[in-house]
């Protein structure tokens, strides 16, 4: 008796090739120069490790940051733990109220509606880098590539085996 075979070739190609497509966004968003963001340039208004909207963030990986010319309070994580995703670079300790900074950052439908904005990428103080963020999307993207690789693989050998259709 002959074994049923499964048609799942064509789904699992079309799986693995939305990996890839994400895959490529991904390592676009993480490779972007700082102009491509947007920009916003101001007065340092408070940088704190707490914020009342979420008191139950932890104060070492978390710094929130209000410029006077930005409508809400900036959310920066910077990760102190060995594990978390550091930032490449991170001397936000160093920021004082009444700095002036430059803020590269993205703006997207869901920091629309959130109370802070996540996605800062780049925050200059007189030209200088004080913070860039880490590239865990490099690393995602990368992991994604390897995956959906070693999946692409399993299942060419087994259609060429017979045991998928």
């Amino acid at each position: 008796m002959e074994k049923a075979k499964h048609p799942i070739f064509s789904k699992t190609i079309t799986g693995l090739l939305l990996s890839f497509v994400l895959s490529g966004f991904l390592l676009i968003r993480a490779n972007k120069h700082k102009q491509d963001f947007d920009h916003v340039e101001g007065v340092i208004e408070y940088i704190e490790k707490t914020s009342p909207l979420y008191p139950n963030k932890n104060p070492d990986k978390y710094r929130f940051l209000k410029v006077d010319t930005y409508n809400k309070p900036f959310e920066l994580f910077v990760g102190k733990a060995s594990g978390d995703f550091k930032p490449k670079l991170e001397r936000i300790d160093l920021l004082l109220p009444g700095d002036s900074v430059d803020i590269y950052y993205d703006e997207n439908l869901t920091t629309a509606k959130e109370p802070v904005n996540r996605l800062v990428y780049f925050i200059d103080r007189n030209s200088e880098a004080i913070f860039v963020k880490g590239s865990w999307e490099q690393y995602l993207a990368f992991f994604l590539i390897g995956l959906s690789l070693v999946i692409l693989i399993c299942v060419i050998v087994l259609k060429k085996k017979g045991r998928i259709s």
